[in-house]
């Protein structure tokens, strides 16, 4: 029955990479005290959406709703960074968009798509493990992290049955 949501899907996920943006600026307008204008943007969005769900919905059915969406979050990232841009310069960090994540990302996606007739979880795992081979193979944490990822694999490891059982 959830066959047919795989596109929709496919254009819901990319709505996390704006929604990441507005999520950051609505902390920053908060943080200014303009939180009013926040308010106004989130109103201002919910037009747009509903709007675009109105156009889209009927030409597109599901997927009409899921581009709506991720159209939605673009409009309102774009409305923020310019607002916070022309009427409140300095209160944001700029955003750095390093590439290392999002190649990772596009690999992985590309795999899942060729490996479409896999079974689910060899569908599911393998983008995972390629993914995260690629970020560590581009050096994309430092030093600490790593260090970090390595206490905390250690602490997880301890709890496994299986590991408890070799060493007794």
């Amino acid at each position: 029955a959830f066959r047919d949501t795989g596109a929709t899907l496919t254009v819901l996920v990319w709505t996390l990479v704006p929604y990441g943006w507005v999520r950051y600026h609505a902390y920053v307008l908060v943080g200014a005290n303009l939180q009013n204008i926040d308010l106004a943007m989130n109103i201002a969005l919910t037009v747009v959406n509903v709007a675009l769900n109105i156009y889209l919905i009927p030409a597109y059915g599901p997927w009409g709703a899921g581009f709506a969406t991720l159209l939605s979050m673009i409009v309102y990232a774009v409305a923020q960074v310019a607002y916070l841009a022309r009427y409140a310069p300095g209160t944001a960090s700029p955003l750095a968009l390093n590439v290392v994540p999002l190649a990772a990302a596009l690999c992985a996606g590309a795999l899942t798509w060729i490996m479409q007739g896999q079974p689910l979880l060899v569908r599911a795992v393998l983008p995972m493990v390629v993914y995260v081979l690629l970020l560590f193979g581009a050096r994309f944490f430092d030093a600490a992290e790593v260090s970090a990822m390595r206490q905390l694999s250690r602490r997880f490891l301890a709890f496994l049955p299986l590991r408890r059982a070799v060493s007794s």
